[in-house]
């Protein structure tokens, strides 16, 4: 990656900071109208459906029960929303797995994407809206996952999303692991995503520091998981997203979540995903 294409990165992202974090709220009907009016202008019809994803709606989100926000990832959308991304993470990425498949679904996510850059005030709105109205329902039980498909840093894009459901449980995935040594809300939950250039040492370090980190695995579906990678037990992080919502360990250091290679991740010899018998 050359110097002008970091630099446009750091711009882009910089650019959606400050506009989220000097945001103002809007009318909420009058935000659902901007919503509707802009699907409208890209080939949708002019309805104000809803930024975040049910449970029943996604086969992870559904097994741990959580509401998602999912974004067209990397540069899909012509905004960069993984900037931390790899090129393998782009390869083997899950945003064509399930419903990702249809064409309808990622024209969807698309325009959810540009609404947040081009429209943050009515993005914001209808979020913090949609969050709101989710814990007045669901409580401390109200699980949320904004990065389903993207990896954005919502703790300094919009922390009022935190503050409005104060006992919800927010977590997501991240490979930009310079997130995982700053201050978090106390209600948002990271694990660092390991990629092809992660070593055994770098996931025991940061197991060491208290922090999780998922690492995949070429173990077939209907396998388990190795009992150990770089020295470390590994959770089967399959079996849904709460292995990272558990309380911390006692001695305080992190966990290893394990997921198995899905869909175009499968023989993959980049080294994103790990050989468990190199273990």
């Amino acid at each position: 990656m050359n110097t002008q294409t970091v630099n446009i990165q750091r711009t882009s992202r910089s650019i959606l900071r400050d506009n989220m974090r000097n945001y103002t709220p809007q009318p909420v009907r009058s935000a659902q109208e901007v919503w509707a009016q802009f699907r409208a202008d890209n080939g949708f019809a002019r309805l104000s459906p809803p930024l975040l994803t049910a449970p029943t709606h996604n086969t992870k989100l559904d097994k741990t029960q959580a509401f998602g926000l999912s974004l067209a990832p990397a540069r899909l959308s012509g905004y960069n929303t993984c900037t931390h991304s790899t090129i393998a993470c782009r390869r083997v990425c899950l945003n064509t797995a399930g419903k990702g498949a249809y064409s309808s679904v990622q024209r969807a996510r698309i325009a959810k994407t540009k609404f947040l850059h081009e429209h943050t005030d009515e993005f914001a709105t209808l979020l913090m809206h949609e969050v709101h109205s989710l814990y007045m329902q669901y409580g401390k039980d109200l699980r949320m996952r904004l990065n389903v498909l993207s990896d954005l840093r919502w703790e300094e894009l919009l922390p009022q999303v935190f503050e409005c459901a104060p006992r919800a449980q927010f977590y997501d995935y991240t490979k930009d692991w310079d997130r995982m040594f700053v201050d978090m809300p106390a209600n948002y939950t990271l694990a660092a995503s390991a990629h092809e250039r992660t070593t055994e040492d770098d996931v025991r370090f940061m197991v060491d520091a208290g922090h999780d980190v998922s690492v995949v695995f070429s173990t077939p579906a209907g396998q388990p998981l190795p009992h150990t990678y770089a020295g470390q037990h590994v959770t089967d992080a399959d079996l849904s997203d709460a292995w990272m919502l558990m309380r911390p360990r006692k001695d305080g250091r992190g966990r290893v979540g394990g997921l198995r290679a899905k869909g175009r991740a499968r023989g993959d010899i980049s080294g994103f995903v790990k050989n468990p018998l190199g273990s």
